[in-house]
C-alpha cells in the first residue's frame, strides 16, 4: 500500500527462520499453512529447505545463489563452514520448492555468468570431510585387509593423499597398526603405546597398516573423531573428566557454539587469557573456548 508522503508500506508478514538448530516448535510454525488475507509469509531458510522439507503453501522462492558447506582444513586439523556458490542441482532443487501445489516464480540473485562458473552438483562429502574417523571405520570392516582400498572403491572415492594423511594420523594416535614395525619395548601385543616414529616411517613405507588395536577399536566405538575421542580417554584416566568433556564438545562441533550466552564474559575475568577474550570487541571459538575452560576450572572441575 502507499502511506503518507507518497512512501510504499510494505505488507504485514511473518517472518520465520528454517535451519537445523530451530526448535521443533518454530519449525512446525514455518511449515503451517497461511491464512487466508492474514499477513504474508516469508521464510528464511538454509539448505534445509532444499530437499528435506516441502512448504505446501510457497509461491516464490528467492535464490541467493550461495551454500554453506562444512570442510576439512588439513592445515588447521579442524572442519569449518566455508560459502561458495551453489550448485546447478542444488538451484534445480530450490527452484522446485515452489509450484507443487500451484503456480510459482523463482528469482534468482546471480548473474548468467555467475550460473555459468558454478558447478553442476556438489562436492561429496567424503572428498572435503576429515577422513580419521572414515579411515578409522574402514580399518575395522575391512578385517585385516586395506582400508585405503575398501575406500578406494566407494561410488566417490577420496583423494588418495587424503586418504595416507589419516593412515599416518591414526599411526600416530596408536589407534592402527603398522604392518612396518612391531610392537614398540615395552607395550603389549596390540601396541597401545608403540613408537610414533616407527609407525609413521611404516606407514610412508607403502605397506599401510594392519588394522586396529585395542585404542583404536575403542576409539572407533565414540561418536567423535579419534583424535577427540583419545583426548577424552586420556580426561579420565587423569581425572579431568569435566574439562575434557567441555573441550570435546567444542572440538567435536562443525560450527561454533554459542558459549558466550552459556558463560559470562564477566564470570571468568580473574584470569588474564579471559580478561583479553572478555575485552574483544568480537566473539570467536578461540576466546568462547578459552571462556568455558576457565568456568570449568573456576568451579573446581564440576560440569
Amino acid at each position: 500500500g502507499e502511506g503518507g508522503g507518497g512512501r510504499l508500506t510494505p505488507p504485514p508478514m511473518r517472518v520465520h527462520l528454517l535451519h537445523s538448530s530451530v526448535p521443533l516448535a518454530s519449525q512446525r510454525a514455518a511449515l503451517e499453512q497461511s491464512t487466508a488475507g492474514g499477513p504474508r509469509k516469508v521464510v528464511l531458510a538454509t539448505s534445509i529447505a532444499e530437499t528435506s522439507i516441502t512448504i505446501p503453501d510457497a509461491s516464490i522462492v528467492i535464490d541467493a545463489g550461495r551454500t554453506r558447506v562444512s570442510a576439512w582444513d588439513a592445515a588447521s586439523r579442524v572442519s569449518a563452514l566455508r560459502t561458495e556458490l551453489a550448485s546447478a542441482d542444488a538451484a534445480a532443487q530450490r527452484a522446485g520448492r515452489v509450484g507443487r501445489v500451484g503456480p510459482g516464480t523463482v528469482y534468482r540473485l546471480y548473474s548468467r555468468a555467475a550460473a555459468a562458473r558454478r558447478a553442476a552438483a556438489a562436492e561429496p562429502e567424503i572428498v572435503r570431510s576429515s577422513l580419521d574417523g572414515l579411515f578409522l571405520q574402514a580399518e575395522e570392516m575391512a578385517a585385516g585387509g586395506s582400508a585405503a582400498a575398501l575406500l578406494a572403491a566407494t561410488p566417490d572415492p577420496p583423494p588418495a593423499a587424503a586418504v595416507a594423511l589419516a593412515g599416518r594420523r591414526l599411526l600416530a594416535l596408536g589407534a592402527v597398526r603398522s604392518a612396518a614395525s612391531p610392537p614398540a619395548e615395552g607395550c603389549d601385543e596390540e601396541g597401545l603405546l608403540p613408537e610414533a616414529a616407527s609407525r609413521e616411517q611404516g606407514y610412508s613405507s607403502g605397506r599401510g597398516s594392519t588394522g586396529l588395536t585395542a585404542l583404536g577399536a575403542l576409539l572407533a566405538s565414540l561418536p567423535v573423531e579419534p583424535d577427540v575421542g583419545r583426548m577424552l580417554l586420556l580426561g579420565c584416566l587423569l581425572g579431568e573428566e569435566p574439562l575434557a568433556a567441555s573441550l570435546a564438545a567444542v572440538l567435536a562441533t562443525p560450527r561454533a557454539l554459542a558459549l558466550a550466552a552459556l558463560v559470562p564474559r564477566d564470570a571468568a575475568s580473574s584470569s588474564s587469557s579471559s580478561s583479553w577474550a572478555a575485552s574483544s570487541a568480537a566473539s570467536s571459538d578461540a576466546s568462547d573456548l578459552i571462556l568455558a575452560a576457565a568456568a570449568v576450572a573456576g568451579q573446581g572441575g564440576a560440569a
